[in-house]
């Protein structure tokens, strides 16, 4: 099931392979867990995961991204 949307990128390191499919699988179960709870959450849709984890991953950076829009920045790297 996880393999439609998954975050495994190559690599020679084992742990990292570990750490990519437990991501996978805590999403998917994550998405489940998400529409127990939600039923008529995007209803009509037919690519709902692909929704949930776009979602979810705006969720856990938002907090680094407001963190970084108050960092002091030089006028030319405020342009880039």
């Amino acid at each position: 099931v996880t393999s439609t949307y998954y975050c495994q990128r190559k690599t020679a390191r084992w742990p990292m392979v570990v750490f990519f499919k437990m991501l996978d699988v805590s999403a998917y179960n994550a998405f489940v867990l998400w529409m127990e709870d939600n039923p008529r959450w995007k209803q009509g849709k037919y690519f709902k995961r692909r929704l949930f984890l776009e979602d979810l991953g705006k969720a856990m950076l938002a907090p680094y991204i407001q963190q970084r829009q108050h960092l002091p920045r030089t006028p030319a790297s405020a342009g880039l």
